[in-house]
């Protein structure tokens, strides 16, 4: 089973489907767009994300190099 177009819109708080997409890319969810440009995600993402303690902040893609100081 897949989110409804509602609850996509109320996990994003966005209302077209690029900005969905552009959300869920930056915080690492997996989705699929359908041939009109909707989105597909499935229950079991959104359950391992929402209800595992998954992070849903953005994930960083640049090493942190002050660390090495």
């Amino acid at each position: 089973m897949f989110l409804s177009q509602q609850q996509l819109v109320d996990l994003t708080h966005k209302v077209r489907p690029s900005a969905q997409a552009k959300w869920l890319d930056a915080r690492g969810w997996k989705f699929e767009r359908r041939y009109d440009g909707t989105l597909v995600v499935h229950e079991l993402e959104a359950q391992r994300r929402l209800c595992s303690g998954g992070s849903s902040a953005p994930r960083r893609t640049e090493p942190d190099l002050k660390a090495l100081q």
